[in-house]
């Protein structure tokens, strides 16, 4: 069983969480969150779980990601802008070096 600091809402929705120290004790603290224990941590989702009747509960219609969310790769146009940009900066470079206002 686990100890979590839980930031709850004035609708019971779970926004925020954090591990509590094993010794904290379970209700309301003077800093606004809530000292809840729980069985299973994977139910406290940020804004799909709900405190009800001194549990946390996962939404029923919640659906976990299959995976991480990967990184965006940059798009062709991206790639040329980019390019582009290295282009300008480099000529810049040279026509300061050539004694000249870039």
């Amino acid at each position: 069983m686990a100890k979590l600091n839980v930031d709850i809402d004035e609708n019971n929705r779970v926004h925020g969480w954090g591990y509590a120290n094993s010794d904290a004790q379970v209700g309301t603290t003077d800093r606004g969150l809530t000292v809840v224990e729980v069985d299973d941590v994977s139910q406290v989702v940020d804004g799909h779980s709900y405190f009800v009747n001194g549990t946390i509960k996962l939404d029923d219609d919640y659906i976990p990601f299959d995976q991480p969310p990967t990184e965006a790769t940059p798009s062709s146009e991206q790639l040329v802008i980019n390019q582009l940009g290295l282009t300008i900066a480099e000529l810049q470079k040279q026509v300061k070096e050539l004694g000249g206002n870039a």
